[in-house]
């Protein structure tokens, strides 16, 4: 039987189309192929093993590697070292300069794509929203099956959240982000638009995502929503519920110390609070951290900052604690949601973090920006007995494995990829 030829396009850094790569490439059906900015093929391996215990950033390298034929992937290095060089703008004064160096490195990235899709030639071309660009033109003209996986709000969505003020507002309850305003935007929402508008089929994961990209226009039909859940490798790492944990305030939080993951509400929750809180937060180094929140370190809040850390060691920490907080201002589907269910932690995030949190069930869900309905979730979660508190964990650390798996993503997007091949 002759297989499918898919060509995967990650993009920067551990995009999940690494692990759906991977995933695909187990199937009798397809023939994998995989663009990715940077991949740990043999030589790099061979080359960082010794390193990789002692650096963080290696190790997470290498972590990027699944189960992929490495002479079917290819690596554009260039534009990983592109992104690398802007991340060192991380201050307000110098962010435009950090987007406008980043999208060099995207359109390098877009340019080289476009040559590999000509090569390859293949029957889907599945790449990550804001890496197709030029590529995309190439695609239309020999009527090759292409999909955007688009993981976050709509870009427009998302400035007028974010930045068109100083201050939190909805855009579902306000005015839409004009033509000419969006020329305000970065660089990368910039692309991210581009490659929406251009999109002939548009895969995103979550609902939430959805409704953002049908409020500012897209046809619904051409959007399928697929909820990604949580990879193999990261569900290998917990094999079982763990019960002894740290006390519940000792409170996590996971994911980039940015004003979108809704830090400054979390901050302003905690300290409005008179209780005895430990706050442990894991994905941030303390630069980052006392660059945007400097008095979080002068109240009376405790601080514990774990830094990066690897897969493994974040399952750890995930299953050492109760209550995981993700106040999330905008998201697509935030994975440190999955990861933190799959863990067996008590969730309490807003709808905008694009997760599968049901109020009551899973943890509590808070308006998102409400910094009082924060401070109200915060104390009930204290207040749950630990019988009942335990059985929401547990439950929800079985749920993920039953229905929010690799496997299960891999049947849905089977599904999809047939229903695209037989209306082409």
């Amino acid at each position: 039987m002759n297989k499918k030829k898919i060509l995967l396009s990650a993009g920067f850094n551990k995009s999940h189309l690494i692990s759906v790569a991977g995933v695909l490439n187990q199937s009798k059906t397809y023939n994998v192929y995989l663009i990715c900015s940077l991949y740990p093929k043999l030589f790099f391996r061979k080359l960082f093993r010794i390193l990789a215990p002692y650096n963080k950033g290696i190790h997470r390298f290498l972590d990027r590697r699944e189960n992929l034929q490495e002479n079917k992937v290819y690596s554009i290095p260039i534009s990983e070292i592109i992104s690398k060089i802007s991340s060192i703008f991380i201050s307000k004064e110098k962010i435009d300069f950090k987007y406008k160096i980043e999208s060099l490195g995207i359109n390098y990235y877009a340019n080289k794509s476009a040559n590999i899709v000509k090569k390859l030639q293949p029957s889907i071309y599945h790449y990550r929203s804001c890496y197709g660009l030029d590529s995309l033109k190439y695609t239309k003209s020999r009527n090759i099956i292409s999909i955007c996986d688009h993981t976050i709000c709509h870009p427009r969505f998302l400035w007028k959240q974010l930045y068109s003020t100083d201050y939190y507002v909805d855009p579902f309850n306000s005015e839409k982000l004009k033509k000419h305003e969006a020329k305000s935007m970065n660089n990368i929402y910039k692309l991210m638009e581009y490659d929406l508008e251009n999109a002939e089929n548009i895969l995103v994961n979550s609902d939430i995502v959805k409704k953002t990209c049908v409020f500012y226009g897209i046809t619904p039909s051409i959007i399928k929503v697929i909820y990604l859940g949580c990879d193999d490798k990261f569900l290998s790492y917990s094999t079982e519920f763990i019960t002894k944990r740290k006390a519940r305030k000792e409170i996590l939080y996971a994911g980039a110390w940015t004003k979108r993951k809704g830090i400054f509400e979390l901050v302003k929750a905690l300290e409005n609070l008179e209780e005895d809180i430990t706050l442990n937060i894991v994905g941030a180094s303390y630069k980052e951290v006392e660059l945007l929140t400097p008095n979080i370190f002068r109240n009376k809040i405790k601080i514990n900052i774990y830094g990066y850390v690897n897969r493994d060691r974040l399952s750890k920490i995930y299953s050492a604690h109760q209550i995981v907080i993700i106040p999330s201002l905008a998201e697509g589907s935030a994975r440190v949601g999955f990861e933190a269910l799959a863990c067996g932690c008590f969730v309490i995030t807003t709808p905008y973090s694009g997760t599968i949190v049901k109020n009551n069930i899973n943890g509590f869900l808070f308006e998102a920006g409400n910094t009082k309905q924060l401070e109200l979730s915060i104390i009930k979660a204290f207040g749950i007995s630990n019988k009942e508190i335990n059985k929401i964990m547990y439950d929800n650390y079985w749920l993920i494995r039953k229905q929010f798996t690799s496997e299960k993503y891999f049947e849905k997007l089977h599904r999809y990829y047939e229903y695209l091949e037989s209306n082409s």
